[in-house]
């Protein structure tokens, strides 16, 4: 398949619905030139926890997880990730990082926060981004694949 100015050429080719019935392929034409279509989904590349000093974080402490995707990414709203800490479910909210390719989410710990386990500190619940009513696109607006790899987290815990 090609596309030319004039149209798309299916060079012998055809294109279908599920029913078999072959496509009407018409373009209307227009004055734009340099048209560059991107279909690649922004997908997350890597994690890494910062933040805190210490393995042992304390009221008022900030954990800071950065989430780096394959190119650079515009958030609208207040995305988040579900985190377990003590016996309730918090979040690590969205920050900081729109219009690049790194995007930084916090917990500020309160009193009373403990590990759910002694000596495990927490735990992601979910390796999928919420989207809290908000979204995350490329330059294009192709919505970003909200899933990540779970970081490794060792020897952190709190002592709220």
């Amino acid at each position: 398949v090609s596309s030319k100015l004039n149209g798309l050429s299916l060079n012998g080719g055809t294109i279908q619905n599920y029913s078999l019935e072959n496509a009407t392929i018409t373009r209307v034409a227009t004055a734009q030139s340099g048209v560059i279509v991107d279909g690649i989904t922004p997908t997350v590349s890597s994690t890494a926890f910062t933040g805190a000093e210490h393995p042992a974080y304390v009221t008022d402490d900030v954990l800071e997880l950065t989430l780096t995707f394959s190119e650079d990414v515009t958030v609208t709203g207040t995305p988040r990730i579900p985190i377990g800490i003590d016996q309730d479910n918090k979040y690590l909210e969205y920050a900081s990082g729109t219009g690049t390719d790194e995007l930084v989410f916090q917990y500020t710990v309160v009193a009373g926060d403990v590990a759910p386990i002694p000596g495990q500190g927490f735990s992601i619940q979910d390796v999928n981004i919420d989207l809290n009513g908000g979204t995350i696109v490329n330059a294009a607006g192709n919505a970003a694949n909200l899933k990540f790899r779970r970081p490794a987290i060792t020897q952190i815990t709190f002592n709220a």
